[in-house]
């Protein structure tokens, strides 16, 4: 055994030592494969051409009544009575639905009571009111009528007074004379026995008459200030209180009473609002379009839950998109195409954008906003429209005769600059800047304002 491990060792060995020994061969290199010649597209070629542009929008539309309005509760609650399914006919004014509110009821016909009796108070108090000021004015007229009476006696008075004043003046000076002469002659006679005698009897009922003329001058005097003094005070009292008792009535009743009416009537608002706000009434006259809305369940306030719409009166109803909405205006023609009806063409009109593209928008419940395009349709050609058909519209923004183009493919855009490549007629190429103008999306043109003449050659990209 040991010899023939030994044996096995020595032929690997020699194995490897041949191995070494053998003569380097070069390795030969694989044959390369042979690169074909890259085919070079054919690159498009087009033409400056002149003639129409249109810029237009299309879009999807719906058949929807020209008048119609999604209704919905503005609380929430539990739906108590639903009085209308789809398709009844409904009159403006009719309650459709209402929510549960007994509560409200009840209050609302305590808060009508409550007013009537402030009502009734503030009448009863502007009857009284009205009697009492009535009976005030009469008053003050009877004062004013006594007053006068009494200036008019005053008047009297003081006109006598001054007649009997200027009597007694007049007699105080006869009075004055009379002394006078009999003082000078009793003087004349002192030393005559026979006439000294009368005379002095004489002088003394001078005298006498005189004190008595003036007496009656005081009294006079007396009796004119007396007259001047005024009337009454009592008089002018009762004048000046009727005076005031009529301005205080003229002020009107206890405003108290009116703020109790007032506030009455807020109250019975207030419910009353609370309770139209738990129903739903009919805005119009029209049909039920849809209900989703049952007795026994809850509704949320805002939520649409029935529609009513006008019968018989139908447009196109779209919902577009903000870019379209900014190239569109009210008025604008339109063209109709149904999809069950492609090669028949309707014609119709823009009649209102929503807020604020156009004049639409809020409906008429201020919380509900109509963000939908309408387009009117002129003449339906006898076909019987149906809610919820649908049709193509197409509106031309804005159409150009007898302009140059160009397919939008053949224009280059690089950093905002917008250029083509035109081919020269001795085969050379050069860019040109283009201002371009609208562009035809449905014929595949550009309009070409500036840069380039009818009949130049393009190349595309």
């Amino acid at each position: 055994m040991r010899k023939l491990s030994l044996l096995a060792v020595l032929v690997v060995l020699g194995a490897v030592v041949a191995a070494c020994a053998a003569p380097f061969t070069e390795k030969e290199e694989p044959t390369p494969t042979p690169v074909p010649t890259p085919i070079v597209p054919e690159k498009p070629v087009y033409e400056v051409k002149r003639g129409e542009v249109v810029d237009s929008v299309d879009f999807l539309c719906r058949v929807a009544p020209v008048r119609e309005q999604e209704l919905f509760f503005k609380m929430n609650g539990r739906v108590s009575k639903v009085y209308v399914e789809k398709g009844d006919m409904v009159k403006a004014g009719d309650i459709l639905a209402e929510l549960e509110a007994e509560s409200l009821v009840n209050q609302l016909e305590q808060a009508r009571v409550d007013l009537e009796k402030a009502q009734l108070a503030l009448e009863q108090a502007r009857a009284e009111h009205e009697r009492r000021l009535e009976d005030a004015r009469r008053n003050l007229e009877l004062a004013r009528a006594r007053l006068q009476k009494a200036q008019e006696e005053q008047r009297y008075t003081i006109a006598q007074a001054e007649v009997r004043l200027k009597q007694a003046e007049a007699e105080v000076q006869e009075a004055r004379a009379a002394l006078q002469k009999a003082q000078l002659d009793y003087a004349d006679a002192v030393n005559d026995p026979n006439r000294s005698g009368p005379a002095l009897e004489a002088y003394r009922a001078a005298q006498l008459q005189y004190e008595l003329a003036l007496a009656k001058l005081d009294v006079a005097k007396m009796d004119l200030e007396r007259a001047q003094a005024g009337v009454d005070p009592a008089i002018v009292r009762a004048v000046e209180d009727a005076q005031r008792e009529v301005q205080i009535l003229e002020q009107g009743v206890d405003p108290s009473l009116e703020k109790n009416v007032e506030a009455a009537k807020l109250r019975m608002d207030s419910l009353a609002s609370q309770l139209d706000a738990a129903r739903i009434v009919a805005p119009f006259d029209g049909q039920v379009t849809g209900v989703l809305v049952f007795e026994g369940r809850e509704a949320q306030a805002y939520k649409p839950v029935i529609v009513v719409a006008e019968p018989g009166n139908y447009e196109l109803s779209c919902d577009l998109t903000s870019s379209v909405l900014q190239r569109l205006a009210e008025g604008m023609q339109a063209r109709i195409v149904f999809s069950d009806s492609p090669g028949e063409q309707l014609v119709g009109k823009v009649r209102r954008l929503p807020y604020p593209y156009g004049g639409g928008g809020i409906s008429g419940q201020a919380e509900q906003q109509d963000k939908s395009t309408r387009i009117s349709i002129e003449d339906t050609k006898g076909r019987k429209l149906e809610p919820g058909q649908l049709a193509k519209v197409n509106v031309v923004i804005e159409r150009k005769d007898n302009v140059l183009y160009l397919p939008p493919q053949a224009i280059r855009t690089f950093e905002g600059r917008r250029f083509v490549v035109v081919q020269e007629p001795d085969g050379r190429q050069r860019r040109v800047d283009v201002r371009v103008g609208i562009q035809d999306a449905a014929q595949d043109r550009v309009e070409i304002v500036e840069g380039l003449e009818e009949g130049m050659v393009v190349i595309g990209p």
